[in-house]
């Protein structure tokens, strides 16, 4: 299997989103009721760096921070997977390169923070795999769901 972190395409968006993960499907839909192609459409907008995590030159995932606090160095991580991320081969191997951009990321800024559905385990693992931190979770959103803020400070 090989794996690559590229530059996220604009193709990319409908490659995932077709096949999106229904925790992110939901989750996406319990924030801010936008589908997983408008979120990383706004997300490509809005990140001075977007990537897409290929598998065997399939999009699988797409990732990035955008800026919350330009001024105070802080930043708001974001994921969107396809259901190919189920896999659990490829969760391992996306994890280990996406931990080298968060990285990056961490090198970056001051605060790193998001929320994520309470619902979407799959992501909070992860999240603590990348030394993040949670908050107790609090009722977010249009659908009422809760969420648990997560955070990295240097």
């Amino acid at each position: 299997m090989k794996v690559e972190i590229v530059q996220a395409e604009p193709w990319h968006v409908e490659a995932i989103a077709w096949r999106a993960r229904q925790a992110d499907i939901d989750e996406l839909w319990a924030q801010a009721n936008v589908t997983p192609a408008q979120a990383m459409r706004r997300g490509m907008k809005l990140s001075s760096e977007t990537f897409t995590g290929l598998v065997d030159g399939e999009p699988v995932a797409m990732f990035g921070v955008t800026p919350y606090s330009i001024l105070h160095g802080f930043g708001t991580p974001w994921l969107v997977g396809s259901t190919a991320m189920d896999r659990l081969s490829v969760q391992k191997a996306l994890l280990v390169h996406s931990r080298e951009k968060v990285d990056e990321w961490k090198q970056r800024h001051n605060l790193l923070v998001n929320m994520v559905d309470e619902r979407n385990k799959q992501a909070i693992r992860w999240l603590k795999w990348l030394g993040f931190s949670f908050l107790p979770g609090m009722v977010y959103g249009p659908e009422q769901k809760v969420f648990l803020p997560f955070y990295w400070s240097a």
